[in-house]
């Protein structure tokens, strides 16, 4: 045993403390409009709520303030035409139910490009 720490049989160092693991949780992004990318995103999104829920429950946090709002996931410039030619209101104005009920709309139905 050299300079206070101990070699194994391969000559790494022997850790006696375990390294911690930390996972970033980062909300989905939705850049685009189109129903492949909604659903994936709806699919990531869910992921993410779990995630966070999981950690809440052994952190004591609240879910519902640690978890990004819907409209914070989108794309500035997605987010201006969703509420402008979808909802017909100002970004400033629209909500993220509103913008749930339109991407769960707009998922559940089936379009021929």
């Amino acid at each position: 045993m050299s300079g206070g720490y101990r070699l194994d049989s391969d000559g790494d160092v022997e850790m006696s403390v375990p390294q911690p693991v930390y996972e970033f949780i980062t909300a989905p992004k939705l850049k685009s409009w189109d129903q492949a990318s909604l659903v994936t995103w709806t699919r990531e999104r869910k992921r993410y709520v779990d995630k966070i829920a999981e950690r809440c429950a052994t952190t004591g946090e609240n879910p519902e303030r640690i978890c990004a709002s819907v409209k914070s996931c989108f794309d500035v410039d997605i987010l201006a035409v969703i509420a402008r030619y979808v909802l017909f209101k100002s970004v400033a104005e629209v909500n993220d139910i509103e913008l749930v009920a339109e991407i769960e709309n707009r998922c559940n139905h089936l379009k021929n490009a």
